[in-house]
């Protein structure tokens, strides 16, 4: 991976999008591996990430990661943040790839539309859930960059290219979106969705659990640093929705059962006597919760087009 370092300042850090300056914010110690990371701030394009940014591929067979779980056991509700993509789903997608398929469920309800579908994913376990439940050799165990090189050398494009919660694990997302176009075709349409970090308290929301922080999440977006990047990144007609992923009962649910995982692991009284106290109110806490997401939601959808006519990706941005 490249430095991120500006070459007159051991303390200054460039964007890893729009290689602008960028301010130092709080720190984070990941208990999943112990290394400490540096959240920054982009003055220009305005998108926070964290530094180093490098993958680790021990997080998803991590049973301290819930979703991975989830993914695993195939059981999985269908994902709320991508259902935007099936309200309005273009008429002339024919063939899709989902990068970052995880289970399946995307592709398996585009193959019920009549869409020819692909996946890929690092996770083997949840490729074997995908393939299962989209048919043997639908999904492979790969990485974007190897299959859009191999796609390309083949001719082979996509009248649809989707990643879900995939955009925020990036370590280089200016790659990232130069291999996402060049797998597009023409005209073609790329859809899919990110976590919100303007959402209804997201700072307590992250003390409960580590999977918004590296190294699980390298990037944070807002809607209009979102809007952004698709523009900068060459494409057009950009749709930007905030959704929420959560139902009222789901919520409660969740609360429960981590209000009674904190109570199993804390020794001192006082807390525990507090996460008893909360594990009772959590349907009003759950209540609470709810009506502020639907102010500001949990995640943010997008969905946009790779122009008929080939254009360059900007390596810069300016106001």
């Amino acid at each position: 991976m490249n430095s991120d370092k500006s070459p007159d300042s051991a303390d200054r850090f460039l964007c890893p999008f729009c290689h602008g300056e960028t301010l130092r914010g709080a720190s984070h110690v990941s208990p999943h591996n112990s290394v400490r990371y540096l959240l920054h701030h982009c003055r220009n394009c305005l998108l926070e990430h964290w530094t180093p940014r490098k993958v680790d591929l021990t997080i998803y067979t991590d049973h301290g990661f819930e979703a991975y779980e989830d993914y695993h056991s195939g059981r999985r509700s269908f994902p709320r943040w991508a259902e935007p993509l099936f309200d309005q789903l273009p008429r002339d997608v024919e063939s899709a790839v989902d990068i970052g398929c995880g289970d399946g469920a995307v592709l398996k309800r585009l193959q019920l539309t009549g869409v020819s579908v692909t996946g890929i994913d690092l996770d083997a376990e949840s490729v074997h859930v995908a393939n299962e439940r989209c048919g043997a050799g639908t999904c492979s165990v790969t990485t974007l960059e190897p299959f859009a090189i191999e796609s390309r050398t083949g001719g082979r494009s996509f009248d649809l290219v989707t990643f879900f919660e995939v955009l925020e694990h990036q370590t280089d997302p200016l790659q990232f979106l130069s291999d996402i176009r060049s797998l597009v075709r023409p005209g073609g349409w790329v859809a899919g969705s990110v976590p919100n970090r303007n959402r209804f308290l997201a700072t307590l929301d992250r003390r409960f659990g580590d999977g918004d922080f590296p190294p699980h999440h390298f990037l944070w977006f807002s809607p209009s640093t979102l809007g952004r990047m698709i523009g900068l990144a060459g494409f057009i007609e950009a749709e930007i929705v905030e959704t929420e992923s959560v139902t009222y009962v789901e919520l409660t649910a969740k609360l429960k059962v981590i209000l009674s995982r904190s109570i199993a692991g804390e020794k001192r009284l006082f807390r525990s006597l507090f996460y008893r106290l909360m594990l009772a109110l959590a349907p009003i806490a759950a209540g609470i919760l709810h009506l502020g997401r639907l102010r500001k939601p949990s995640h943010i959808f997008f969905r946009f087009r790779r122009p008929p006519m080939s254009h360059g990706i900007s390596g810069t941005a300016s106001e």
